[in-house]
């Protein structure tokens, strides 16, 4: 056999050699050098569903989870459902600050709707209505739906007692104070969205903006076109965004909107990063309550 034969075959046999080694050491490297779990938080899913209908909705919320929580090369936590109705998300590391950023992203339903605010110039049968309802949806009878509904809104965020309907009820040890929103034709959510993106707002502060669908942008214009402000009295109506159930601002409408607009409320970059996250991944199908927080080492 020609020596420059055997050369080739010794340099072959070798790179297979060393191949198989690298890749029976692969997972230990790996295991070596990934991050590790350091707390592991476990959540309940809160729906009453048939087995199968839980687990398609256990499978349908590890993926969003993981698209909140784990963008592109930054992963910051391993997620599975457990025992049916139950979601474990395994935090890496040991920071308090990430679990706790970690459990906000999860708690938040990532769910953004459009509703108008109700006004005693518009809306006075919706406000007559609510106000001998104590609960927090008020119903028209002769239609046999919801007609308004009280939405809580965030500190800092203010109304007009003479025009809008207020009140502050006790949650707990907490008062929140909420305001009447009503019910329109076009039911515009999150579901609707192009895109979320953080971006800064006229003054310069961290905001959100955000960009509709063509069917999302029409019933937008649509909503806003309905609306504007009233050609002879000059009373204006406020368009409440609600991110997470809570309202964060409501603008007067001064003319028809249809393709994008923005999300104010004297964020900080990081919550306006969260929140952007969340609207991208799209609202979870379940709500989730945690019932367990331990170190990955307990049992």
């Amino acid at each position: 056999m020609p020596r420059w034969l055997v050369v080739i075959l010794v340099l072959f046999v070798g790179f297979l050699l060393l191949s198989m080694a690298a890749f029976i050491a692969l997972p230990f490297l790996l295991q070596a050098f990934l991050p590790k779990v350091g707390t592991v938080l476990v959540y309940e899913m809160e729906v009453a569903k048939p087995p199968h209908e839980a687990a398609y909705a256990a499978e349908k919320t590890v993926a969003m989870l993981d698209r909140r929580l784990n963008r592109g090369f930054q992963r910051r936590a391993t997620i599975r459902a457990i025992g049916g109705n139950r979601i474990e998300v395994g935090v890496y590391g040991n920071d308090p600050a990430t679990v706790e950023y970690i459990a906000e992203c999860i708690e938040r339903s990532g769910t953004l709707e459009f509703r108008i605010v109700a006004n005693v110039h518009k809306h006075q049968k919706e406000i007559e209505i609510a106000k001998n309802e104590p609960g927090k949806t008020s119903y028209d009878d002769s239609k046999g739906e919801w007609s308004a509904r009280w939405i809580p809104f965030k500190r800092g965020e203010k109304f007009d007692p003479q025009t809008n309907l207020v009140r502050t009820r006790k949650l707990k040890d907490k008062e929140i104070n909420e305001v009447l929103v009503v019910r329109d034709f076009y039911d515009v959510t999150g579901d609707f969205l192009a895109n979320a993106r953080p971006g800064v707002d006229y003054s310069g502060k961290p905001c959100v903006l955000f960009s509709f669908s063509s069917k999302g942008g029409q019933l937008f214009g649509m909503l806003t076109g309905d609306n504007l402000p009233d050609q002879k009295s000059g009373a204006k109506n406020q368009l409440g965004i609600v991110l997470n159930g809570v309202m964060y601002s409501a603008p007067n409408i001064q003319a028809i909107i249809t393709d994008h607009g923005q999300i104010t409320g004297n964020f900080t970059q990081s919550e306006v990063d969260r929140i952007v996250s969340c609207l991208n991944a799209g609202s979870l199908p379940v709500n989730l309550r945690k019932v367990e927080q331990r170190s990955a080492g307990a049992n």
